[in-house]
């Protein structure tokens, strides 16, 4: 499995664990993440991720509140109300920094998703292609690790590498099943383990499973062309329309009114907004755009 994206330092680590007992109380408040952090191949349980989180969250917190007391207080001036505002707002960041740290897996979990779900169906007709020669799943499966299909070759590979230390293919591919992130690598993989409990052809379950897959991502791809006709309208709406006759008319009430002129701010802002706008919707369209390659 590909390395954790998240980098936990050593110090930090090893200051986290004084606040197990802390961190215990919100493990109920998070149900889903322990299976998250399994699935976003982060190496640590779940009391110890919660529990490094409180000290980000609280050094995000008593930092910058110590730091910014006596700039707060030169420009401000030592009042209660001024250092009740600074105490609140690091306590937002504190917050907001715990907060990133419980959702930071589950993005994770999905951009890896997405990953895997792109080289999969190449992935599986090659597989299926093997079985059908008549190669064995494992000896397949080792061709499927080192075909460069990405993740799914990396999934591929802890698979055999498990198989080669002894345990079963059954348990290997089920355990593999729990611990992905791509619900149609899951599938395949439950299905596979399935048919070779039940004595079945792998064969006949791997073309019905790249039939399937291969339906729903066309599916998706007519889904997405549908979709990008409306965001293609609101793009042209919100970055060329709007903005070009408010700015007309803008120039045409500056000549009738004397009190309503337009400056360069006012362009200023109006190309910000533009900019802001165009970010927005470009992105709306890369995380509506399928997992697929091509």
């Amino acid at each position: 499995m590909a390395q954790a994206v998240m980098k936990f330092e050593k110090p930090i680590l090893k200051l986290s664990k004084r606040f197990l007992g802390i961190a215990e109380a919100f493990e109920k408040t998070n149900p889903n993440l322990k299976i998250l952090l399994v699935q976003a191949g982060i190496p640590l349980s779940l009391r110890e991720y919660l529990a490094y989180a409180l000290v980000i969250a609280a050094g995000t917190f008593v930092l910058p509140f110590i730091a910014l007391i006596p700039i707060a207080g030169k420009i401000f001036g030592f009042e209660a109300r001024t250092m009740l505002i600074l105490l609140l707002l690091c306590a937002f960041m504190g917050w907001f920094q715990f907060v990133y740290f419980t959702l930071y897996p589950q993005l994770l979990v999905t951009k890896r998703a997405k990953e895997i779900d792109k080289d999969l169906l190449f992935a599986l007709r090659h597989l299926l292609i093997k079985i059908r020669s008549g190669i064995s799943l494992f000896e397949s499966m080792r061709g499927i690790s080192q075909g460069g299909y990405g993740l799914v070759s990396e999934e591929f590979r802890r698979i055999v590498s498990e198989i080669n230390a002894g345990k079963g293919e059954v348990a290997v591919l089920e355990e593999a099943a729990y611990r992905n992130t791509s619900v149609y690598f899951r599938r395949a993989l439950w299905q596979i383990a399935s048919s070779m409990r039940a004595g079945a052809d792998i064969g006949s379950t791997l073309t019905n499973i790249v039939n399937t897959l291969s339906a729903e991502q066309k599916i998706s791809i007519r889904k997405y062309g549908s979709e990008l006709s409306p965001l293609a309208l609101g793009y042209m709406m919100i970055t060329i329309i709007i903005p070009t006759l408010g700015i007309s008319i803008m120039i045409v009430l500056s000549q009738l009114m004397s009190s309503l002129q337009i400056g360069k701010p006012v362009f200023y802002i109006v190309y910000g907004m533009v900019v802001v706008c165009q970010y927005f919707i470009i992105g709306v369209i890369k995380t509506r755009r399928p997992a697929i390659d091509v």
